[in-house]
């Protein structure tokens, strides 16, 4: 287990212990007790993000300490308790956080721009990932895009971003040929598909003018739908997804659900699913896991253009237990959860973060 190191006059006293080093494997931050004047070292080759000093008796928690980070610090380097927080002969409490949040893993966010994308990217940007966003925006809605990267290089970590359509295979190849400048192999924790981009015309219209052209049905499934499976081999194949790499794909209630103008779109999030069981059965035996997060209603740009969606959210609002709609920030925090060590074996499943929303009748 990659672990922490001080160099201080007196010993550590936290330092070897087994639960320390459990912590550390868990992605915890450690705390490392010694006098004010020490220099830690950050010894994770990679591990960790960064490193901040505390006059404290007991452990700051992490928001605290995010507060308190002067420089993020790459493995290797060394960093001095910052002057301010000397307090002579006191102790200092220093911390670091370790474990499976590393600045040499990296995550591929397909749609970072917005939404569940953008909340994902700036979520794991905050655990110490690397961020991979792929993204399809005009001059008028590009703006977002850059505040999503800005986010997550103030985050510390390293932000790669392209404009481009995910679903067109050169660009694609573009992306993959730059990313594994970057990653190593095997480095790739996670392969989110949140792109939300088909059509919303009907299947069958009063005449052909008003229905879904064979060319609008086929983007529709090659963007929500096939570009999944693309997107997934190409980085298995180049080796940047391997042992202990996630693929999560977002979906909605939607897909088992017939509503006016969703045709399509519930075609392609059924596909979508269909794919990551798929996904989950050939690629387990090589320690990749797949699921579906099944979101409930939440307000992103878009929901707010499917025809109705005003009456989705007020239904979801009342039968949600808990009172409110699904927030991107909720998904995040679920997404953060599954490519946690622990969640290996989850796979092959369509999980719901929603709040309770879809088990409530209606």
């Amino acid at each position: 287990m990659l672990y922490g190191q001080a160099r201080a006059s007196p010993a550590v006293e936290r330092l070897a212990c087994k639960p320390a080093r459990t912590l550390a494997g868990e992605g915890c931050w450690i705390t490392l007790v010694a006098t004010a004047d020490t220099e830690i070292k950050h010894g994770f080759t990679g591990y960790g993000r960064a490193i901040a000093g505390f006059a404290s008796d007991g452990p700051p928690g992490p928001h605290a300490l995010r507060r308190e980070v002067a420089t993020g610090i790459r493995g290797g380097q060394t960093a001095a308790v910052p002057a301010g927080l000397r307090t002579g002969s006191r102790d200092t409490t220093v911390s670091c956080m370790a474990g499976s949040s590393s600045q040499s893993e990296w995550v591929v966010i397909l749609g970072a721009s917005s939404g569940f994308g953008a909340a994902v990217s700036r979520e794991l940007a905050g655990r110490g990932f690397n961020v991979c966003g792929v993204h399809l925006d005009r001059r008028s809605t590009v703006a977002a895009a850059q505040r999503v990267k800005s986010d997550v290089e103030a985050a510390g970590v390293r932000a790669l971003f392209f404009n481009v359509n995910a679903a067109d295979e050169g660009k694609r190849r573009l992306v993959i040929d730059e990313l594994a400048r970057h990653c190593e192999a095997g480095k790739l924790r996670l392969l989110l598909h949140s792109l939300a981009f088909g059509s919303l015309l009907t299947l069958v219209g009063e005449d052909e003018k008003s229905s879904a052209k064979p060319s609008q049905i086929t983007m529709t499934m090659d963007v929500m739908a096939h570009s999944l499976v693309y997107w997934s081999r190409e980085l298995f194949w180049r080796r940047l997804l391997g042992q202990g790499g996630r693929i999560l794909a977002m979906s909605s209630a939607g897909s088992t659900r017939a509503m006016p103008g969703y045709g399509l779109v519930s075609a392609a999030k059924s596909a979508l699913e269909a794919y990551i069981r798929q996904l989950a059965l050939e690629l387990g035996p090589m320690g990749i896991s797949a699921n579906t997060v099944r979101a409930g209603i939440t307000d992103t740009p878009a929901l707010r253009k499917i025809p109705g969606h005003e009456t989705m959210m007020e239904s979801a609002l009342r039968a949600s237990p808990a009172g409110r709609l699904t927030t991107p920030g909720d998904v995040a925090s679920a997404v953060a959860l599954l490519i946690e060590p622990g969640a290996a074996w989850i796979s092959g499943n369509v999980i719901g973060v929603d709040g309770g929303e879809d088990v409530v009748a209606g």
